[in-house]
């Protein structure tokens, strides 16, 4: 692949943009990432706010080639979590290899943060039910905020417990809970708890 930086100049503007654009060398991965030699990842950057855009050919007004059609903001879940945290320890890339095992990093970091409600009991929850089988959700009843874990075989709660802490510390480790998040559909089927509570979503902080 091809990467280089580019200054792009208009009336009064002046931006830069970090070009990738993968080629017939790189058609093993770029098999295993469903794309073809030619894709182009195009991202913008202005000081430490990043933003980008990908694809073959981008052309406004064209369905699905315009670059609205072409970009998202990234989802922040527990892989991408995990592994942002990986590079904030490496400052050079060609240490990293080529593939990496993010649950390793967070069952390492759940067991030894015995300074939040994740330790032990969940990681053997979690072994005992399996991860597949389960799900996780936040909800907040009274002050304290509980995580707890769905068994979707048998639509029960095996796991629940509540910290005082604030919400921004406790989403963080949250999404590093090596398990799927519950769907509504998936804890509509479960008597999560008996009193009035209110369900938290980590994209937005509410229900």
């Amino acid at each position: 692949m091809i990467s280089r930086i580019v200054e792009v100049l208009d009336s009064e503007t002046r931006m830069f943009f970090l070009v990738t654009i993968f080629e017939d060398i790189d058609s093993e991965y770029c098999k295993k990432m469903n794309i073809s030699p030619g894709f182009k990842v195009v991202n913008r950057i202005a000081g430490r706010y990043v933003d980008g855009f990908a694809g073959y050919r981008f052309w406004p007004n064209t369905y699905d080639e315009d670059i609205e059609s072409q970009s998202r903001k990234i989802d922040v879940d527990g892989t991408a979590t995990t592994f942002g945290m990986l590079l904030s320890e490496i400052n050079d890339v060609r240490l990293i290899p080529d593939t990496v095992d993010v649950e390793a990093v967070r069952y390492y970091w759940i067991r030894t943060d015995a300074s939040f409600f994740i330790g032990n009991d969940l990681l053997e929850t979690i072994e005992e039910h399996g991860a597949e089988n389960l799900r996780k959700c936040l909800y907040r009843f009274m002050k304290p905020t509980h995580l707890c874990l769905i068994d979707i075989l048998n639509n029960k709660v095996v796991f629940d417990t509540g910290s005082a802490r604030k919400l921004e510390e406790i989403i963080p480790k949250y999404l590093w809970v090596p398990v799927k998040e519950a769907t509504e559909d998936e804890i509509s089927n479960v008597d999560l708890c008996p009193f009035k509570y209110q369900l938290i979503k980590p994209d937005n902080n509410s229900n």
